[in-house]
């Protein structure tokens, strides 16, 4: 394109260190996100430790203003695989044949909850 008196040039120039630092300032801001939500996890696991109903973030407070940190995936339910017993009229079980085979003396026990 055609750029008799050098406008566009400058503009062009101007939007490309724009872009830059922009770029620039991107990453600066994820890896202190990231290095003040390492900071904050074990607050936050400490103060969620044995409740049932969790908050899903923290607050951080500076002069400068409030940053919530959300923990998105706090707990995840583990699946309970039920109680497994031996009857009582059945020895303990020795296995040694295959770890693959089962043994009849077992009884998995589900309970829905």
């Amino acid at each position: 394109m055609p750029d008799p008196n050098g406008q566009l040039a400058i503009i062009t120039a101007r939007i490309i260190e724009r872009t830059a630092q922009i770029e620039a300032l991107d990453g600066a801001r994820e890896i202190d996100k990231s290095e003040l939500k390492t900071l904050a996890t074990p607050f936050y696991f400490t103060q969620a430790s044995g409740k049932v109903d969790v908050a899903n973030g923290v607050s951080v407070v500076s002069p400068a203003g409030e940053v919530l940190i959300t923990f998105p995936n706090r707990y995840c339910r583990l699946e309970y695989e039920g109680l497994v017993a031996k009857r009582t009229t059945d020895p303990y079980p020795i296995q040694l044949r295959s770890p693959e085979e089962e043994f009849v003396g077992w009884v998995k026990h589900r309970w829905a909850y």
